[in-house]
């Protein structure tokens, strides 16, 4: 999505074009430099405009929020 790596705190925009095909609905997955990952089904992206992801370093936790 045009972002390798983003550092602890950064964020990215990532726009999803008008004519792409129907679907609203799509997928999430975040992968860590260490291979393990996260995934969220069925995002609603026609009413979701904000995703925040949060790692919990202590505890092994990943999260998301949406708005």
């Amino acid at each position: 999505m045009g972002k390798d790596m983003l550092a602890d705190g950064a964020d990215v925009d990532i726009h999803f074009p008008s004519g792409r095909g129907q679907s609203c609905v799509w997928d999430l997955k975040v992968t860590y430099d260490d291979g393990t990952t996260a995934e969220w089904d069925n995002f609603n992206l026609c009413t979701i405009s904000s995703i925040v992801i949060d790692y919990d370093s202590k505890t092994g936790k990943t999260w998301a929020t949406w708005k």
